[in-house]
């Protein structure tokens, strides 16, 4: 299935797999470990685990503003000196929201009943095997503001600064 087509059905939460499966990831579906989250009691959304890129898990919840969202959640874990990708998606206006727990926080969010290719071909840039940011650390994996991804695949000179990350 292509990008596209992909996006296009994705209607609940539990379609976003499937996108996880589309980029060449491992598909799951699991309840996202509620100590990784400092969440407000009155904060009753669900977090879940929908895909794992080697190490990186690619966590996803509902949100009535995804890109806030998204960046807000991927910001705890990189505090906790974690990385991960964070999807939220807002299934009312079919709008999804992907921000990497990294550096400054790097985030796009898409239309998805009419996705800018720009997004999309950022997006698709997560395809493939698992990554690592490019260039210095302030700049992660997505340019927000031109909505570009700048991944390379992992290689073995990242596994000792990016392993301490995720595996704490």
């Amino acid at each position: 299935m292509d990008l596209e087509t992909c996006l296009s059905s994705i209607h609940t939460l539990s379609d976003l797999p499937r996108l996880v499966s589309a980029l060449g990831h491992e598909p799951l579906w699991e309840a996202g470990p509620p100590e990784a989250w400092h969440r407000s009691r009155n904060d009753s959304s669900t977090i879940q685990v929908v895909g794992q890129t080697g190490p990186l898990p690619w966590f996803a919840t509902e949100s009535s503003n995804p890109e806030r969202t998204a960046a807000r959640l991927a910001g705890r874990l990189s505090r906790r000196g974690r990385i991960g990708l964070v999807l939220a998606f807002d299934p009312a206006a079919r709008r999804l929201a992907v921000a990497v727990a990294f550096g400054r926080i790097p985030h796009i969010e898409l239309d998805l009943a009419r996705p800018h290719q720009e997004a999309v071909g950022s997006l698709g840039k997560l395809a493939g095997k698992p990554f690592a940011a490019t260039g210095d650390t302030s700049k992660a994996a997505f340019d927000g503001n031109a909505a570009v991804l700048n991944l390379r695949p992992l290689c073995a000179d990242d596994a000792d600064v990016l392993y301490p990350l995720v595996a704490g």
